[in-house]
Parts: structure tokens; sequence; C-alpha cells
């Protein structure tokens, strides 16, 4: 029930996360993290939950605890992101009200901690409850066109820019993102999958030029194209790259 074994959440292909009725519990909960802004009190039974942003947008959450959804009484929530900030919280209503909450804003591959709380101190308050969250991504947010301008980590958005050489532009690869890698070093480290509509890695005489698929699994639904001296793709048994289209080499 502690932050340090939050629960993996996944989404399915349409931003969607359901649990079975009742399938999660406070009951054995322990008091874990700060007070949230909008908690009436410290935690008291709180759980863990963790996810890692499919697209840059908004996540939706709600926790169930009427009928067949559960029994715990007064749930709250809140939602952080992986430097401790709190991104939203919300009081408990009433003893068996549905309680739900939003955040806007969530960056493409990073992680954020969702945690569920009973929000009234008596031990026999604490029960069961049903998890909902729905992800929608934001519809402007996909570049057709980016350019790596420096080494790093393929998460990172400040190594991307929607122009050769150009600034960054606070955004990573998505889906239809055709991605260049033109005299630069990037590794590749996702806890989820992630499609790209190409890749094209092009080598320079005088720096070396890679993408290193460390772990996790990357998608290209066209092809990967590699040119000029120094150009690597470099994989190994952490890691699978999947190409769905023709061509590429």
């Amino acid at each position: 029930d502690l932050q340090s074994g939050a629960l993996l959440i996944s989404f399915d292909s349409n931003g969607e996360y359901r649990s079975s009725n009742a399938e999660f519990s406070t009951e054995s909960g322990t008091s874990d993290g700060t007070r949230p802004s909008n908690w009436s009190t410290d935690p008291n039974a709180n759980v863990w939950f963790k996810f890692v942003a499919p697209s840059n947008g908004e996540v939706e959450v709600e926790a169930k605890v009427y009928g067949s959804e559960g029994y715990m009484q007064y749930a709250r929530l809140a939602l952080f992101d992986a430097q401790g900030s709190e991104l939203s919280s919300v009081n408990h209503i009433q003893g068996n009200s549905d309680v739900s909450l939003s955040a806007e804003n969530l960056t493409s591959g990073s992680e954020y901690f969702l945690t569920v709380d009973q929000g009234n101190g008596e031990s026999h308050r604490r029960g069961t409850f049903t998890l909902s969250m729905d992800f929608v991504a934001d519809p402007h947010s996909c570049i057709s066109e980016l350019w790596a301008i420096a080494d790093g980590n393929w998460s990172d958005p400040n190594i991307w820019s929607d122009t050769e050489g150009g600034s960054p532009i606070s955004t990573i690869p998505c889906d239809q993102s055709v991605v260049h890698i033109k005299g630069f070093d990037v590794s590749f480290s996702n806890t989820l999958p992630v499609t790209v509509k190409r890749i094209v890695i092009v080598g320079l005489a005088s720096t070396n030029t890679r993408l290193s698929i460390i772990s996790g699994e990357l998608n290209v639904i066209e092809k990967i194209v590699t040119s000029g001296n120094g150009a690597k793709l470099k994989t190994n048994t952490s890691s699978t790259i999947r190409v769905t289209g023709v061509g590429g080499s």
C-alpha cells in the first residue's frame, strides 16, 4: 500500500481502464505520504497506483464505492507527478459517495501516481472500491515531423524540435510523427509501448548518430531508414522494435 510499491495501471487502445467491481481495498492500508491540499486530514489507509501517460492529454479518475462496486466510506483521491508535485486532489463528500478528479496537461511518456484513501479515521469505514480511469489525448499535441536536437532519452521533451537544429518544443514523438535523428545519440526506454510513423537515422562523419532501444517496445508504422556513415540502430534482449509497414533498413 506504499507509493514505492504502487500498482501499475495500463490503458487500453481507447485510453480506458476499468477494474473489476470492488477489486481494490483500503482494509490493510497504512498512512503514506503528505496531506494533499484538498484533504481534510493526513492520509489514513491510502493505497497507490501509477501509470505512464500514453500521450499528451488529460486523465479522469473515479473511485466507486456503492453497492456491488464497493463498501469503502469517505473515499478521496489525489494525483502526483513523478517528482511528488500535486496535480489534483479531492476530499470525501459523504459516506457512500463515489468521488472523481481530473488533471490536464499530462506529458506523454511521463509517470504519474494516484492515491486512494478512506477519509474517516475509523477502521470500520475502510473497504473495497472500483477504479476507473479515462485518458483523453490532446488532439493538437502530436507533431508530424520531429528532429532530435541533443543527445538524451527519447521521453525527454527537451531533445525534440519541429525543425532541424531548432529550439525544444516540449513534446515527444507520437503515432503521427516522422522522427529524424541526425548527429545525435538517442536512447529509448519506456514502460508502455510507443508508436511512431517513421524513423530516419542519418549518420555524419564528424559524430555518432545512434538510436539505442534499451528497454520497452517501439512500433514503427511505415519504415526505418538509415543512411550515411555511422548511422546505428541498436537493440538488446530487453527491448522490442516492430515495423508494421513495408521497407526500411
